[in-house]
């Protein structure tokens, strides 16, 4: 899609800052690298604060993936223990102590579900005691093959063959404990040794907030605050410059879209979004998405 809309792709580019960006001359760009963990990523170097959301302890998310024969296709589900209890006090007595699950047919059969630390431990998942951990010492505490009696004794409760072959490759634990999100949007950035030639700076994606699973968030957050950034660009006319009323405005409108994009959930959706069972519902337009910013827009 990028070749046919004839924008140049850069494969293996590392940018650090705006001097790091091959061209020479942009008055926008859009920050979409993903995670803000590091500080040494573009929207850290341009400025952006973060804020650090940590839940309560430590809270870990368990993928698991089967190989996919030929008829062994299952329905999508997406189950959480409070909406299905008896479900999860099922799985409870059989020793796996859920908090949510999700699963995906596609080329796989995808699990991906948030079971309890004590959960992990009691199935010798978890080889060490201690609950503190980085992400690269968390795998090395990970017992494969109890790992892999975990994820299929999750599979058989879910009904799923046993002629579905596990792929370790393609599962793990991961650490969901901490994430952070920008305490802003969209910024006016100036690169260095070049105070005449700002530059507007969008965030999207995990670069702008970093999702909590088990809340449902998904990456529905991920592709509204790129439909935000499009309006942006839409919006943004090149000929007024990055000063005055035209550009303060749109930082209007891009405060306002943040402020409801931190808002949405699976829970608050509805309250929040506009319905989408009209096809075509949803487009750049903030007014489209978001109920409450349409006079801004």
């Amino acid at each position: 899609m990028a070749l046919l809309l004839g924008l140049q792709v850069h494969i293996g580019e590392q940018v650090e800052s705006l001097s790091d960006l091959p061209q020479s001359h942009f008055q926008m760009v859009v920050d979409a690298s993903g995670s803000s963990q590091s500080t040494n990523s573009l929207s850290c170097s341009l400025g952006f604060k973060y804020q650090s959301l940590s839940t309560k302890g430590v809270t870990l998310g368990v993928v698991a993936q089967f190989e996919k024969p030929r008829g062994t296709s299952m329905n999508d589900f997406n189950l959480a223990a409070h909406f299905k209890r008896g479900v999860f006090e099922d799985l409870k007595k059989q020793g796996l102590e859920l908090e949510n699950i999700v699963y995906f047919c596609g080329e796989t059969h995808y699990f991906v579900m948030t079971p309890s630390i004590q959960c992990l431990k009691q199935n010798g998942v978890l080889r060490s005691e201690s609950d503190c951990c980085d992400q690269l010492a968390l795998q090395e505490r990970v017992d494969p093959a109890a790992f892999e009696d975990f994820c299929r004794d999750v599979g058989d409760f879910f009904n799923l063959e046993q002629s579905c072959a596990f792929l370790p490759q393609n599962s793990g634990v991961f650490d969901f404990s901490l994430r952070r999100r920008s305490s802003e949007a969209l910024k006016i950035s100036v690169p260095s040794g070049k105070l005449d030639d700002p530059v507007l700076v969008c965030l999207c994606g995990d670069a702008l907030i970093e999702p909590f699973w088990p809340e449902g968030l998904g990456i529905n957050r991920g592709f509204l605050s790129a439909l935000d950034c499009a309006w942006i660009a839409i919006k943004f006319d090149t000929r007024c410059g990055l000063f005055g009323e035209k550009v303060e405005e749109l930082k209007a409108v891009s405060r306002c879209s943040f402020e409801e994009l931190k808002r949405v959930s699976a829970f608050t959706s509805t309250a929040i979004l506009h319905n989408t069972e009209k096809k075509g519902a949803y487009t750049a337009d903030p007014m489209t998405r978001y109920r409450r910013i349409g006079h801004l827009s």
